[in-house]
């Protein structure tokens, strides 16, 4: 408990200052780095790792990262289905009865999805007008849904919220999350973002701890057909990376869908 809390006050303050004060290079370069953790925690969920394949993953996920970077957002298409060829092509040289071609295909195409695309998305964000207090509201509602789950669950936590995917969780757990993080997103809304309607950001706070406490399920759905405990080691107390950012790598698109929702209103 000591260690899980010590290392969300070191990385918390790290991650906002990173956001408000780190130049666009600098959230690319970070950026990149945690997208090749999470593809490489990826496919260690389905062992024996192969080298190959997560090399080209790596790759990819990188050119998806730097593409952005370089305001040529215009070759994602391009590059994913390009990189649904190689996959295929390397898949075809390899062939066997064995290799589940299909599978492990679909396998290496759904974790540049899960695990590269939402940070993608992250950057797109930033660049947008007010993109640094989106985002930094962005976190709190998860972080907020995180501490009110935990707290919630404990103090009245009895019913079990899915048992078969994670059995810590309870509908407590889940109210006092969804509670703690639509409040967290209201008062960061209130500092950062002054121009929103409020129940424009309650009702966004609301969606987006929703939806990270389902990316947080679906996340421990993974590690239970993997049948590990967590996802790899990376940040003491918390675990893998996957395990800190899965009810982000749902939230970002969900946050990016709502934007481009409200401006296609607006329009």
């Amino acid at each position: 408990m000591i260690v899980r809390i010590v290392s969300a006050l070191v990385l918390a303050p790290l991650t906002l200052a990173l956001l408000f004060f780190g130049t666009s290079q600098q959230l690319c370069v970070v950026v990149s780095l945690i997208v090749a953790g999470l593809l490489y925690e990826w496919h260690r969920f389905r062992p024996p790792l192969v080298r190959v394949d997560l090399a080209l993953s790596i790759c990819l996920g990188w050119l998806l990262v730097i593409s952005h970077c370089m305001g040529r957002a215009d070759w994602l298409p391009a590059l994913l289905t390009g990189g649904l060829a190689i996959f295929l092509g390397v898949a075809t040289w390899r062939f066997s009865p064995e290799n589940r071609v299909l599978d492990r295909t679909g396998f290496l195409v759904f974790g540049q999805i899960y695990c590269t695309m939402p940070l993608v998305l992250f950057l797109q964000i930033h660049a947008m007008p007010h993109g640094p207090s989106l985002l930094g509201m962005l976190l709190l509602i998860v972080w907020g849904t995180d501490i009110g789950a935990y707290f919630a669950g404990r103090a009245f936590g009895k019913k079990k919220l899915a048992p078969q995917l994670s059995p810590g969780k309870t509908w407590a757990g889940f109210y006092g999350g969804l509670a703690f993080g639509t409040l967290a997103g209201w008062l960061a809304a209130t500092l950062l973002l002054a121009t929103y309607k409020p129940w424009h950001i309650l009702l966004l706070g609301l969606i987006l701890s929703l939806v990270g406490q389902w990316g947080d399920l679906a996340e421990s759905m993974v590690k239970r057909e993997s049948n590990v405990k967590d996802s790899g080691s990376l940040i003491p107390g918390h675990g893998g990376l996957l395990d800190r950012l899965d009810s982000l790598l749902l939230a970002t698109p969900v946050l990016n869908l709502c934007l481009f929702g409200v401006d296609l209103i607006g329009n």
